[in-house]
């Protein structure tokens, strides 16, 4: 059997001295992290193949974001404060050689436009389209809520080429390996 996220095995131990309400969440985090970590894709008939690639990077992306939503959740229980918020501002994924592909396409850059201005995640999205910004964090919150929301579709991305769904899929595993850290730190700081 596969122990992870780093860190899992001391959690248990911290887990096993404190009350259930403080833990519960990390349970889940640690369940979805696994499903993220070991998802290799869908199994889809009548689909050609670069549909079923676009829609596994899409879906790994959810499980990836999901994932870390559900740690900074149980990070910020754990501790009852609000502090974490601003805590959790502070990540990013700084990635040049990826932020560059994915700016090369045109077609996401279209996609993830999002109409209200003020909204500070389109800020951050037009941030990273629109200058020498490499941190693809933002862009693949904005992947994960189209994607939630129902509005990205690989039909409606109209995506021809594998690296497009390579591209995001990458991104979708880099999250994991911040989400992965962040939850190893937490475990080293209360150990």
């Amino acid at each position: 059997m596969i122990d992870f996220p780093t860190g899992k095995y001391e959690w248990s131990m911290i887990a096993s001295q404190l009350p259930p309400e403080k833990t519960f969440r990390f349970q889940r985090f640690l369940r979805r992290f696994r499903l993220a970590y070991c998802f290799d894709g869908m199994k889809l008939h009548f689909l050609d193949q670069k549909t079923i690639d676009g829609y596994d990077a899409l879906f790994s992306v959810f499980l990836s974001y999901s994932s870390y939503e559900l740690l900074w959740s149980s990070i910020s229980l754990f501790y009852g404060d609000e502090s974490i918020k601003e805590e959790r501002t502070k990540y990013s994924i700084i990635n040049p050689t990826l932020a560059s592909r994915l700016k090369q396409d045109k077609i996401l850059e279209q996609f993830l436009h999002l109409e209200d201005k003020t909204h500070p995640l389109t800020q951050k999205v037009d941030q990273f389209f629109y200058s020498n910004n490499s941190d693809i964090l933002p862009l693949i919150e904005a992947i994960k809520d189209k994607v939630m929301h129902g509005y990205f579709s690989i039909g409606g991305m109209k995506s021809d080429s594998r690296e497009h769904s390579k591209d995001i899929w990458d991104s979708s595993r880099e999250l994991l390996v911040l989400t992965e850290d962040i939850f190893h730190n937490f475990v080293l700081c209360e150990t």
